[in-house]
């Protein structure tokens, strides 16, 4: 017999109006009288309604009463700190009498408990939460529905499971017909795909919907990633602003790892605003032993750690990470460890973690860029570099990540000064302070005035790329080789060795010192045949569409190339004397 909603209805209609038994019921209808007994709960829940769409998969019989769970889910969401024996002794109080692993349950399937072993602090990541049965049914019944275009009934079915641990299909169906929690897992993976301003403005309005409707849990995890975005954008005013909003929320035990992360992300604040000592303090009221009990604190250990230029630290903590999380995760890991080993001077490891990313999906584009024009400027390619750089810079405009832009325009500055040309690299240093002043980026803004001043005020000598450039510049004022040996070493103890290529180019001096005195430098041999330190091998800067320059000794030289140089570039013949010509390049 064919099972229709009439039926159900009146099955249910007919025991509910007559003092009979579910079995007598059943039978007049033909029926048996368990799916009587499931049709008659889900009426009472939701009414006609829940009885004229299709059922889906059923729940497990031993599970809690959704009426219960929605009460318990509803209290944590807007107490995110309460303890599971307070919320215990508040349901006593209406009158529901329900045992503390009960509560558990309900709170770990729903992933409102917070579990060491596998749940993510700094990213909400959905992935994580084991698929039970009644999970890979509903998904797979709803992926049917999808295949046959009935997009409001598989998201009925998928936002009545408790978590949706498949992105998959979460991605298939449109955000207004998922619930808010589901949106809570959806939106975080679209980090990195969708334009950062678009990303942060969802991020935005989906916390603010979830204060509205008191889901004060889901709107911290929400925020969580919101801070990351300003933190990506380089606004780390905003971002405190949002944090000290936040914490507000986190009160209590019970979200430890959630308040953890959000103090480290006030660190990466504070280390933006250049505040060091107001960032260390923002881990140092926490223990590490207790710290390491939830494997994803290694994620804003290691942001933390780089964000104040502990790189050696930084690198150490991603290496745990990825001996602790699970595979699914490590993705942003491996993108963290692949800038480190380049900030590092370790090319080999940086550009070996590139080649794993490559094969992943990776959120990070800018980074790699980053590393892969690093590796060019040491190898000696900088044109290549100068334009992989000038990428880089052209697409964060695009994006607003301020952040980048200052990284890429320091390495554009350091080819500058490969060139000879220290005057156009220091242009290129004050071009983008007005910009990082607007953001308040203090901590930038202080590296790019000590580049320019000689004089370093000793409370930012508290940063370890600034006391590095500290220890170059004494190099290159006193030409002593201890000098160079001490920031050398400086460099190489604290993981910033990949910092001192970049940064030797605009203190040249000493190192040309040492070359011509024969002694050794430890800089690659790529580095030290740059034009900058070769003083006997003239260097051609080609600019496409531009004319041809030839350096010598780091000085410009008014000169005509010989047919076989030309043709050796592939360049076409200049016509006449060839010396008021400019050469252009297609």
């Amino acid at each position: 017999m064919t099972i229709t909603s009439d039926l159900r209805i009146k099955a249910v209609e007919y025991y509910l109006a007559h003092d009979t038994s579910l079995r007598a019921a059943a039978q007049k209808f033909n029926i048996h009288y368990l799916s009587l007994f499931r049709w008659v709960k889900r009426y009472k829940e939701n009414g006609r309604d829940n009885l004229t769409e299709q059922p889906g998969p059923s729940r497990p019989w031993n599970r809690a009463d959704r009426v219960l769970e929605n009460i318990v889910v509803s209290m944590k969401e807007q107490k995110p700190g309460i303890s599971i024996r307070r919320l215990q002794n508040l349901l006593k109080l209406k009158g529901i009498h329900v045992s503390l692993k009960g509560i558990w349950g309900i709170l770990k399937r729903y992933g409102l408990i917070e579990i060491s072993n596998n749940r993510t602090t700094i990213s909400y990541d959905v992935r994580l939460f084991p698929k039970t049965s009644e999970i890979k049914r509903s998904i797979e019944f709803a992926r049917k529905l999808l295949d046959e275009n009935n997009i409001q009934e598989a998201a009925r079915i998928v936002n009545s499971l408790p978590v949706c641990p498949d992105t998959e299909i979460l991605n298939r169906i449109p955000d207004e017909f998922l619930s808010l929690r589901r949106q809570v897992e959806k939106f975080p993976f679209s980090f990195g795909a969708i334009p950062f301003p678009d990303y942060y403005r969802k991020m935005s309005q989906l916390r603010n919907k979830l204060e509205r409707n008191r889901m004060y849990y889901s709107a911290i995890r929400i925020g969580i990633e919101e801070a990351l975005a300003l933190q990506w954008m380089g606004k780390p005013k905003a971002m405190m602003s949002l944090i000290q909003h936040l914490e507000q929320k986190t009160k209590g035990e019970a979200v430890f790892p959630l308040r953890m992360t959000l103090s480290l992300l006030k660190g990466l604040a504070y280390a933006s605003l250049f505040r060091t000592n107001d960032a260390r303090k923002c881990i140092t009221k926490f223990s590490m032993k207790r710290l390491t009990r939830f494997p994803y604190l290694y994620l804003d250990l290691t942001a933390f750690h780089a964000s104040i230029g502990e790189i050696k630290k930084a690198i150490c903590f991603a290496q745990k990470g990825l001996e602790s999380v699970p595979g699914k995760s490590r993705g942003v890991l491996y993108e963290y460890l692949c800038y480190l080993y380049s900030l590092a001077g370790e090319y080999s490891k940086a550009m070996a973690c590139l080649k794993i990313i490559e094969r992943k999906n990776n959120r990070l584009v800018m980074n790699n860029l980053l590393v892969q024009a690093q590796y060019l400027l040491v190898r000696g390619l900088y044109e290549e570099s100068l334009n992989l750089a000038d990428r880089i810079i052209n697409e964060a405009k695009k994006e607003q990540i301020i952040p980048q832009i200052h990284s890429a325009s320091l390495i554009q500055s350091a080819i500058f000064s490969a060139l000879g040309e220290h005057k156009k690299a220091q242009r290129l240093i004050k071009k983008y302070i007005p910009l990082l002043r607007k953001y308040k980026m203090q901590r930038d803004i202080a590296v790019r005035q000590a580049l320019l001043q000689w004089t370093i005020p000793s409370n930012h000598l508290q940063f370890p790329p600034i006391r590095l450039i500290s220890l170059i510049k004494r190099a290159s004022i006193s030409m002593r080789k201890s000098d160079y040996e001490r920031a050398y070493q400086y460099a190489a103890k604290n993981g910033l060795m990949g910092i001192f290529h970049r940064f030797i180019f605009f203190y040249p001096q000493c190192i040309i010192s040492l070359i011509e005195k024969g002694k050794r430098t430890g800089l690659p041999k790529t580095i030290l045949r740059l034009p900058i330190f070769n003083k006997e091998a003239p260097a051609y800067h080609i600019i496409f569409l531009g004319s041809l320059m030839v350096f010598k000794n780091q000085k410009y030289l008014k000169t005509k190339l010989k047919p076989k140089d030309l043709a050796f570039f592939n360049l076409p013949l200049p016509e006449g004397d060839g010396a008021k010509k400019s050469h252009k390049f297609g």
